[in-house]
């Protein structure tokens, strides 16, 4: 199965790259305008790789540093790492150190449920309502603001569902490992083994969860920006009726309906902006900085249509089941409880067939946002195209003002809305690598 089965031709992605018999041909003449900042690493006298200082109270942290952060700054790998020092320095394990390994990988467990959680309060967020009698304001603006901002919740929630997917797996990884520490393992090999399996799959679940958490930080600034845009809009709304209403030709339960929902929408706002406080530093904890560093999430990167063309399912879920934790755990297990023939046989292949269902679903959500981002850059190409052409009717006289601003504001919010569907094909794509590389 080939990406490119998928595409219609003639529509273009975010980076404006025609899909379809032309997208080759248009390549050619293109330079991809990817958003990531280099950074700039520290030789610090521990070795940590650090991020770019603003000032000297402030840190721009860019998507493309997180990997050698985590693996240089996570304070709980570096705990781990300790151990595993002191297990291949001595040799003869004791009981104190696989209970100092169990304990660093209990430690990450709580992590991520703490993260799991965070996910569960943004998913079960939802964006303000339309006010009551909006068929009786009989405004088409107002029922376009509600509509856009459920579009771009929908999105958040379905980022947040596939960071939490993405935690659910690695925690039932983590979990099988804590069983397995300790349990038939005979001598200093087997339990060196074990606790550099631990150290690998808490460094790429910390890795993978700090991407999702870095997108999902820049999809609420999404929502934030829509959020302003509609408050913006519904205030103006909210004089016009005013003064309508002064004039006798609206009642005044109408201005008051309006009034609760313009409320709704500012706790929403406060709502989201504490949740994203609340990311920030998830991540900072991740990256190894305190609650009291000052820290920026930089741009990040657009989607690589090179990717999305070249997928090969059929290929990567050979190397996804190959490099699968999941599936390293469970032979390691059998391994130590002495399970070989046919148990064994049949043990692996109900893990394997797991692992392969989980990539599959990935790959079709991969799919799924990838058509939904398609869509929205047709929808935003179209309503551009209005806008040009009410732009030179309201020259010549012939819209008004009012309907030339409400085109405006359609626009913005769909250009939102595509960056918004960008921000959740790369989240789908990151989880796609991450399972392909063994997070499964």
């Amino acid at each position: 199965m080939k990406m490119k089965d998928i595409k219609q031709s003639g529509v273009k992605l975010s980076l404006g790259i025609p899909c379809g018999k032309k997208a080759g041909q248009a390549r050619k003449y293109t330079v991809f305008a990817i958003l990531i900042l280099s950074i700039v690493f520290s030789s610090l006298s521990a070795g940590a790789a650090q991020g770019n200082k603003i000032s000297d109270n402030e840190i721009y942290i860019t998507y493309s540093s997180i990997d050698d952060m985590v693996k240089e700054n996570n304070l709980q790998l570096k705990l781990s790492n300790l151990t595993l020092y002191r297990l291949k320095r001595d040799l003869n394990s004791s009981e104190d150190d696989l209970e100092e390994a169990r304990k660093h990988l209990l430690n990450t467990m709580h992590f991520l449920t703490q993260v799991s959680r965070d996910m569960d309060r943004v998913i079960v967020m939802d964006p303000p309502g339309m006010p009551s009698d909006s068929e009786g304001i009989g405004n088409e603006d107002l029922k376009e603001i509600y509509k856009n901002q459920t579009e771009l919740y929908k999105n958040l929630v379905s980022v947040a569902n596939a960071t939490k997917v993405s935690l659910e797996i690695a925690q039932n990884n983590i979990y099988s490992q804590i069983q397995n520490l300790g349990a038939g393992t005979e001598g200093a090999e087997d339990q060196i083994e074990l606790t550099e399996l631990n150290i690998k799959q808490a460094e790429n679940t910390l890795i993978n969860s700090a991407r999702n958490l870095f997108i999902v930080y820049h999809q609420m600034n999404i929502n934030l920006r829509q959020l302003e845009n509609s408050q913006r809009m519904m205030e103006e709304q909210l004089d016009s009726m005013k003064a309508r209403f002064e004039q006798g030709l609206i009642k005044q339960d109408m201005i008051m309906d309006l009034e609760t929902s313009l409320l709704e929408l500012k706790a929403s706002q406060r709502s989201l902006i504490n949740q994203r406080e609340v990311i920030l530093l998830q991540v900072k904890n991740i990256l190894g900085y305190t609650y009291k560093d000052n820290v920026y999430l930089g741009q990040l990167p657009l989607v690589d249509p090179k990717f999305i063309d070249n997928i090969d399912f059929e290929k990567d879920v050979e190397e996804a089941l190959s490099n699968a934790m999941s599936l390293k755990i469970k032979k390691k297990e059998l391994d130590n409880q002495s399970i070989w023939g046919l148990r064994r046989d049949y043990e692996l292949q109900i893990r394997e067939d797991e692992v392969y269902l989980a990539f599959l679903k990935q790959y079709m959500s991969l799919l799924e946002k990838y058509s939904t981002l398609i869509v929205s850059e047709s929808k935003l190409e179209n309503v551009k195209y209005k806008l040009k052409s009410a732009e030179e009717n309201f020259r010549k006289g012939l819209i008004s003002q009012n309907e030339l601003d409400s085109l405006k504001n359609e626009v913005k919010a769909k250009e939102l809305e595509v960056q918004s569907n960008s921000l959740a094909l790369l989240c789908e794509i990151e989880n796609y690598k991450a399972m392909k590389a063994g997070n499964l």
